[in-house]
């Protein structure tokens, strides 16, 4: 509106001066100045606007016929691009009543132009503009234009400018001429001058163009001609209309490029309204492309044409030859006053006379074909039948190519005075379709074809029916009505898209896609406004679009439905829905620059199927109202039936959460009026602080138990504070309290787009807080902090001091509990030192020490040191390990470990256990498993994890182990002593030791025998897993007997053999009683199984199994009691439900049971000891 003021005081400006010559003959100098200055105000204010900047400076002659001033400037964000210095304009106002605006002088000294205006971001309106053609409420005469120097940037025209303009327009009395004339006035010279003139007396038209530039001007550089070649264009014409004839001459360093001539003639007063025409062009203009562009045009180009148009508009073009060494278009035609064809024979043909591929230069870079024909014949007089065929050989494209394609087309003319009409068939096949980009030929496939129907007559619309676009797995066809181009070409139709599989778009998308879909989409579209109406109906199955959370939801059918309008009323969406097992949206709206408004539903019935930790229901509701895309959006949501895997989130959800955002959205900012998030044992909140419109939120919080989260913690916490939105970004300030003495504030300024700030975090708390996050291991402890942020929320953009004191950690998993635990670390510069000491729990002291970087890769250099630290597992070792540890490089991998450790105090326990037992707990599908029992699994390791591949960072190994003492080696009824040292070498992902410790002496005892040991070493492999190998060898008649205990400490495997060789139960039945297993009495049986016991370890299998089998029992079975005393158990059926076992112990006691199953379920038992002991019982048993 403002703007639309100022340009109708311009416009009217001439003639309020007319009118005021002819009422006022004199003004005051006064007057002058005050219309000056409210003109210039009105000026400046009314063309300025948000993004433009309307300067004038000395702005003169207002209330005169001639105007003057200074310095006109215009500028947008990016400054002035536009300034015209000491312009005139002088005008006849009295012409100005007549109709007619008559400018006498338009000039300026100085036209300077560095760049174009900037386009601006400013969105696109949602209405539409109804089609229209501009219109001039008045006629415009120029006498004289001038500019003495005009300046344009590089960015305008590509190179920089300077140059002069002068010039006059004349119309008057049926006569009309220009004379413009631009002359370069920098290092390039050029020029252009027009001249041109008509009379309507004579009919005489002069046109005279001169268009000249040197090498390295712009015309040359923006048509990319190479080299940048002077160049020279030249039309001259100087003759009447009825024989009017332009020679043209276009030449580029001198040499002709081009040159011929077009001709027009009009017919005399007998035939009016017909005329003929004509042109003949020749030349060579390969020079003015790229060379490998040349075999293209050869070194001739000529172009022929003539025909004639009758006064009825009937045009014949009786000759067309347009041709160059790859290119021949040839044909005549004949089209009737409608424009439909009468009679047609066109032809063309692209090849190159050898053969070979012919580059196309204007189809893009790279774009070349082996060969190409198109011909086109329809003769009225003989028939209505009109054909099209065409075909493409060798087409290769910079993306896409193809072996061959085939255009076809054939139907009717029908020629009619009333309703004349057309219509037919065309198709189109693309065979071996290859792309050089892998993604895309994946998508398209082999092959593409298409073909469909069309027809028109005269007074109603354009018919495309059955058209289809096919390719490998997918589709698209088209129904459609192309309405008249003058209602702005509106488009009606039905299109029906189909992809069956989603996955060939995966590396087009760059995400991994799968899934099919399928659907239509009806409605209007009108080109030229930008118009439509359009209802969708979609169909997606499986659907899958690289989103592990997203993923999940869209298994099975997924449906999109909806409607979409734009029109001069804005944009509406009606009815949309998006349906899916697991997520459900409903929404409709309106986009209009006045008023907006939307509403939005949604729902996800099952959050577990996300697989982000959550379960439970979710809805939410959105709703905007403002205009245009600014105003005021709020989202509610509500949670049900919610839970966590995790336990302590389990209970801060309590079942239930309910949270709720309003925004207020602006051009410039989004601002937040209020937030809230409530559970049951959370509540957070935020609003205005100052009511609404307000730039600060008040910002409180309370969680009504700490012992959520820490559960020696009972108690509420809370926190409160401000956020405001300043110039400089956004000032927080919160501050917190808690149980266990918890304090903390935070206070400073956040960046405007929030990606970092200058802030102090300061207070104490405890450790245990962090329990819940590292479990299973735990911490407990005072911790203090004093920190400050300055840049981007990364640790290294902090400083200050963090500290722990008199803490306890304990590490279940890896055997380890340290207390009076005290921790320094001070960041600064982008770095932390770190110091650290504590006692181990089994005793001795563990020291940390150093600097770490706080950026990857977090270089360090650290120092581990071990005072008598003592490291134990009851079950394989008990060691005190001094010495130091240093790790220096990138701890992201790459860091390099190395020391020297010294053990003393150390050994190694051989583990003991059963070899009978209850076998393995079988794997167990959990349903509806608890959160909280889930954690409790995983806490204890009992869930399967994924297989790993690859392997993680890895470090260099240099560390140095020796004993101080020896070492030593017991279980099973081994004794050893070794000494010695090793390294360990290679790295985490190789490790190689070196070294091993070896016997020193020991003895292995079975049974009360005691065997000298002969070898005996300990050594590490890849894992760091100790590696025993012990081995006594005795020899007893004939035999030499060897007993070898080998394999990881945790599980060794023990071996019998003999010289010469036996069987390895027959050995050991040797090695204990000198004589043959099948010689041996029932109690040296038992003793043997009791010597297998006390060597083997676990496992019901290998020799056990064998005396099985040797002896004919059922069951032999050897356990061992808390003392480490072994006992046999030897059973056997002697009927079908009578069974008997005895049970001998190491101390020769005896057992005899008795069973007799009197039914399936019923069982009488009874047992008799050596001491005398008796029992008996009925015993009911049931399988369920």
């Amino acid at each position: 509106m403002r703007r639309g003021l100022a340009i109708l005081v311009l416009s009217l400006w001439p003639a309020l001066s007319a009118a005021q010559d002819a009422l006022t003959p004199e003004v005051s100098a006064e007057e002058t100045a005050r219309d000056r200055s409210y003109l210039t105000s009105l000026i400046e204010d009314n063309l300025s606007s948000d993004t433009v900047t309307v300067r004038l400076e000395g702005f003169e002659g207002a209330l005169s016929s001639r105007a003057t001033f200074d310095t006109l400037t215009i500028a947008d964000a990016d400054g002035v691009w536009i300034t015209i210095r000491k312009g005139a304009m002088a005008w006849e106002r009295g012409a100005l009543l007549s109709g007619r605006i008559q400018i006498g002088e338009l000039s300026a000294d100085e036209i300077d132009l560095p760049r174009l205006p900037n386009a601006g971001s400013e969105a696109a309106s949602p209405e539409v503009s109804p089609f229209s053609l501009p219109e001039l409420p008045v006629s415009v005469e120029v006498g004289r234009i001038q500019a003495k120097q005009i300046k344009l940037g590089a960015p305008v025209i590509g190179q920089a400018v300077t140059a002069s303009l002068s010039g006059s327009i004349a119309l008057s009395n049926g006569e009309g001429m220009m004379r413009l004339k631009a002359l370069r006035a920098d290092q390039v010279k050029g020029q252009i001058s027009i001249d041109a003139g008509f009379a309507n007396a004579t009919r005489q038209l002069t046109l005279d163009l001169l268009f000249d530039e040197a090498a390295g001007g712009v015309a040359s550089q923006l048509l990319g001609l190479p080299g940048a070649p002077a160049i020279t264009l030249a039309i001259a014409g100087d003759a009447p209309l009825e024989d009017y004839k332009a020679d043209i001459v276009l030449s580029t360093d001198g040499q002709r490029r081009l040159g011929g001539s077009v001709a027009l003639q009009l017919a005399g007063p007998d035939t009016p309204g017909s005329s003929r025409f004509s042109a003949n062009l020749e030349g060579n203009l390969a020079p003015l492309f790229p060379a490998e562009y040349r075999p293209f045009f050869g070194e001739t180009v000529s172009v022929l044409a003539e025909g004639k148009r009758a006064a009825t508009g009937r045009m014949e073009l009786s000759a067309l030859d347009l041709t160059t060494n790859a290119f021949d278009l040839t044909g005549q035609a004949v089209l009737n006053p409608g424009g439909l064809p009468e009679r047609a024979d066109l032809n063309l043909r692209i090849a190159l006379p050898d053969g070979g591929d012919v580059p196309l230069p204007f189809a893009g870079e790279g774009t070349t074909l082996r060969r190409a024909t198109l011909r086109f014949d329809y003769d009225a007089a003989e028939d209505e039948a009109w054909n099209l065929d065409g075909q493409v050989i060798g087409l290769q494209g910079p993306v896409v190519s193809a072996v061959a394609a085939r255009l076809s087309g054939s139907g009717r003319i029908r020629q009619s005075q009333t309703m004349p009409s057309l219509g037919g068939t065309v198709s189109v096949m693309l065979g071996g379709v290859q792309s050089r980009d892998a993604a895309l030929a994946e998508a398209l496939g082999p092959f593409l074809s298409g073909h469909g129907r069309f027809s028109w007559a005269k007074g109603t619309p354009l018919r495309l029916s059955g058209f289809s676009l096919t390719g490998q797995g997918y589709g698209l066809g088209l129904d459609a009505r192309v309405m008249d181009p003058t209602e702005g070409l509106r488009i009606e139709g039905l299109l029906k898209p189909r992809i069956d599989d989603l996955s060939r778009l995966s590396a087009l998308a760059g995400r991994p896609l799968a899934g099919a879909i399928s659907g239509a989409l009806e409605g209007q579209f009108t080109v030229l406004t930008g118009a439509f109406d359009t209802g969708f109906d979609l169909v997606a199955q499986d659907l899958a679009i690289g989103q592990v959370q997203v993923d999940p939801l869209l298994t099975g059918e997924t449906l999109l439905t909806g409607r979409m309008r734009r029109d001069q009323d804005g944009i509406s969406v009606q009815d949309l829905e998006l349906s899916a097992e697991g997520l459900h949206f409903a929404g409709s709206g309106h986009l209009n620059s006045e008023q907006s408004w939307m509403t939005a539903q949604a729902r996800l019935p099952d959050l577990a199927r996300m697989g982000i930790g959550f379960g439970g229901q979710v809805d939410g509701d959105l709703t905007f109202e403002g205009a245009g895309l600014e105003g005021q959006l709020s989202l509610d949501l509500a949670g049900s039936n919610l839970s966590a895997q995790q336990p302590e989130l389990h209970q801060l959800l309590g079942g239930r959460a309910i949270a709720s955002l309003d925004l207020q959205i602006a051009k410039d900012r989004v601002a937040i009026t209020a937030a809230r998030l409530e559970t049951t044992q959370l509540d957070v909140q935020a609003s205005a602080a100052d009511g609404e419109g307000s730039r600060k939120l008040a910002l409180s919080g309370r969680l009504v138990n700490m012992a959520v989260l820490a559960p020696s913690f009972p108690g509420p916490a809370t926190i409160d504070g401000t956020l405001a939105d300043v110039e400089a970004g956004y000032q927080l300030a919160l501050d917190g309290s808690g149980p266990g003495g918890t304090q903390a504030r935070v206070s400073g300024l956040l960046r405007p787009d929030l990606s970092g700030g200058d802030l102090s975090i300061s207070g104490q708390s405890q450790s245990a807080l962090l329990n819940a996050f590292i479990a299973p291991r735990s911490i407990n402890g005072p911790l203090s902090f004093d920190l400050r942020l300055d840049g981007p929320f990364a640790v290294s953009s902090l400083s200050g001091q963090v500290g722990l004191s008199q803490a306890v950690v304990v590490a279940p998993n890896l055997g380890l509990s340290m207390k009076d635990l005290g921790v320094d670390v001070q960041l600064a510069s982008g770095q932390a030192q770190v110091n650290a000491d504590g006692a181990m729990e089994a005793g001795g002291r563990v020291a940390l020490g150093g600097r770490v970087a706080l950026a990857s890769p977090y270089s360090g250099d650290l120092q581990i040191t071990f005072d008598r630290a003592r490291f134990r597992d009851p079950e394989l070792y008990d060691s005190r390990v001094s010495g130091a540890v240093d790790i220096s490089g990138p701890l992201m991998g790459g860091a390099r470990i190395s020391g020297a450790l010294t053990l003393s105090e150390t050994e190694l326990q051989v583990p003991s256990s059963g070899l009978g037992g209850a076998s393995a707990i079988p794997e167990i599908t959990h349903i509806a498993e608890p959160a909280s029992v889930h954690e409790t699994r995983r806490k204890a390791g009992l869930l399967a994890q994924a297989e790993t591949r690859g392997t993680g960072a890895d470090f260099p190994l240099d560390v140095t182990i020796s004993s101080e003492r020896a070492i030593f080696v017991r279980g099973r009824g081994l004794d050893a002593e070794l000494g010695g040292a090793l390294s360990v070498t290679g790295s985490t992902n190789n490790v190689i030791p070196l070294g091993e410790f070896n016997l020193i002496r020991g003895r292995l005892d079975i049974l009360g025998k005691r065997f000298v040991l002969d070898e005996g070493r300990i050594a590490l492999q890849g894992a760091l897993m100790p590696w025993i190998s012990f081995a006594a060898t005795t020899k007893q008649s004939d035999y030499a007997t060897t007993v070898a205990i080998e394999g990881p400490a945790s599980e060794p495997e023990i071996t019998f053999t003999s010289v010469p060789e036996l069987p390895e139960e027959e050995v050991l039945a040797r090695l204990l009683f000198d004589r043959g297993l099948t010689n041996l009495s029932p109690l040296q049986a038992a003793q043997l199984a009791a010597a297998v016991a006390t060597l083997a370890g676990k496992g019901g299998g290998g020799i056990i199994n064998k005396l099985r089998e040797t002896t004919g029992l059922d069951d032999l079975d050897v356990s061992t009691d808390e003392s480490g005393a072994a006992t046999v158990r030897a059973g056997k059926y002697i009927s079908d439900n009578l069974y008997t076992d005895v049970a001998i112990d190491s101390q020769g006691k005896t057992e005899i049971n008795l069973n007799l199953d009197l039914t399936p379920n019923l069982t009488a038992r009874g047992s008799v000891t050596a001491e005398g002991e008796t029992g008996i019982g009925i015993f009911f048993e049931k399988d369920y």
